[in-house]
């Protein structure tokens, strides 16, 4: 019974209405665009003190460049 349960589930997630529309916003003026960068950050989780993930983190991503961090 739980896996119909799972399965209902992902289908209303599946079903529900984004609160922000994927196909609306705002065309950014290409001269706005440019490099992104991040220094010395330092992040832990509010519910982890003392755990630090990131410290003196630095990264500069080009235009056009995606990353994911994991």
């Amino acid at each position: 019974m739980r896996g119909i349960g799972a399965g209902t589930r992902i289908f209303e997630l599946l079903d529900r209405k984004p609160a922000i529309p994927p196909n609306q916003g705002i065309a950014i003026d290409p001269s706005r665009r440019g490099t992104v960068k991040f220094e010395n950050v330092g992040f832990e989780y509010p519910s982890r003190k003392g755990v630090v993930i990131l410290d003196n983190f630095n990264l500069e991503l080009g235009v056009g460049e995606s990353v994911a961090i994991v």
